[in-house]
């Protein structure tokens, strides 16, 4: 009789395989995920150089960039409206501004294969009585739905980095009553934002400016922000390829308002940042609750808000590096987000709005969360991964347009 051996592992040699996959998962796993974040990013590129090339695109066709924000709100009593405000100041109808055109980002549409928003935003000037009288797209045109209308509950596509992981859900809304916060509500938020100048929001109001002057403003001796550096008073070199201009409230269609002129930017535009990235804080609190009828959930910081033309929001100035740890000074800064893991990579501090009113030096840092710093379209269409560890002067002097540096490439690109 034969007798038939079983041949099986033994528990020690069991072991052993189970150890030797764990290792090669262990090794195989960072080089996936380096994959996925390689294939993430070059989505990022590509959707930041579509917004390039669209915004060249809008400059052949009108011979000028889109404006950053058109606005009038300095002026506003020459139309027999409200109080007039100063002119770097953004915020909703409940705080008497009522003389705004669409942003940047809205006047792309047409731009971006999105023929029916951009009709959407041109018919909503002229059909809806509110948006005639009050004259701002980003209190009006929120997530609330009237007649089929609700631009700033959307987000493109191109506005997005799979990297950022912004949920859009969440949508920005700050005591839509105006009792207290910005008074803007229900507005979507995306990852990508229009360089507005080198320094604040005070560089990047029009020349023109009645309220405050201008020319009084630049004659100023400089100020402190709260970390104790520097702010410079508003020279237009400090000003960069977007910003707020003077629009007429009369007629609606005279509130798309001109934006910067290829001349204007003396630097050169290949050398001049266009666009870059921000990022969103997405946890849902009280402040920002939505309200019955609008669906998603909310909070009350703005950053990444792609409607709202103000530092941190659709916006960002070259005063902090890229993914600096130093605060932005923004309108509307998230409620309880001190508290929260994301704090290291959006910390911020409100200065602007019932409580807060620094003068307009108001800014934001670009921000994403690819490792070592951010995706930047230049103003010829081109996009750069500049490096969180740039020198300071040097990042200024790419976000300015017109400031005559001498940029050394090389240094933190």
């Amino acid at each position: 009789m034969v007798r038939r051996i079983r041949v099986a592992f033994t528990l020690v040699e069991l072991l052993v395989v189970i150890a030797i996959i764990g290792v090669l998962v262990a090794l195989l796993l960072p080089a996936i995920q380096a994959a996925r974040e390689a294939a993430r990013r070059t989505q990022c590129v590509n959707n930041l150089k579509q917004l390039a090339l669209s915004c060249a695109n809008f400059e052949s066709a009108n011979t000028y960039f889109p404006p950053g924000g058109p606005t009038c709100v300095d002026i506003q009593p020459q139309f027999g409206g409200p109080t007039a405000q100063n002119s770097w100041i953004v915020a909703g109808t409940q705080h008497q501004c009522e003389c705004y055109g669409p942003n940047w980002a809205i006047q792309l549409f047409g731009y971006l294969e999105q023929g029916s928003l951009a009709n959407l935003a041109s018919g909503a000037m002229k059909a809806f009585p509110e948006d005639v009288q009050q004259a701002n797209p980003a209190d009006n045109w929120d997530a609330k739905d009237r007649g089929g209308f609700g631009i700033g509950g959307k987000t493109l596509e191109a506005m997005l980095c799979p990297s950022a992981g912004t949920d859009t859900s969440v949508l920005y809304n700050d005591d839509d009553d105006g009792t207290s916060g910005m008074a803007f509500g229900h507005l979507s938020k995306a990852n990508v934002a229009a360089c507005f100048g080198g320094g604040s929001m005070i560089h990047a109001i029009p020349v023109e400016s009645v309220k405050p002057l201008y020319a009084e403003v630049a004659e100023v001796e400089a100020g402190r922000d709260n970390l104790g550096r520097v702010v410079p008073a508003p020279p237009e070199i400090m000003a960069g390829m977007f910003g707020l201009v003077r629009i007429n409230k009369n007629p609606p269609g005279g509130r798309l308002g001109k934006g910067i002129r290829v001349a204007q930017a003396s630097d050169g535009l290949s050398n001049t940042v266009l666009l870059s990235e921000v990022i969103t804080w997405d946890e849902a609190n009280t402040q920002g609750a939505a309200d019955a009828g609008v669906a998603g959930s909310g909070n009350d910081d703005w950053r990444g808000a792609w409607m709202i033309p103000s530092a941190g929001a659709s916006a960002f100035t070259g005063y902090l590096t890229p993914n600096s740890k130093d605060q932005d000074i923004i309108g509307a800064c998230g409620t309880g987000i001190e508290n929260s893991g994301d704090y290291a990579n959006l910390p911020c501090r409100e200065g602007m709005g019932a409580k807060h009113d620094n003068g307009g030096n108001l800014y934001a840092a670009a921000r994403s969360r690819h490792n070592g710093g951010v995706n930047t379209a230049m103003a010829d269409a081109s996009v750069r991964f500049v490096e969180e560890e740039i020198d300071e002067p040097v990042w200024q002097a790419m976000c300015t347009r017109a400031g005559d540096e001498a940029v050394d490439t090389s240094a933190g690109l």
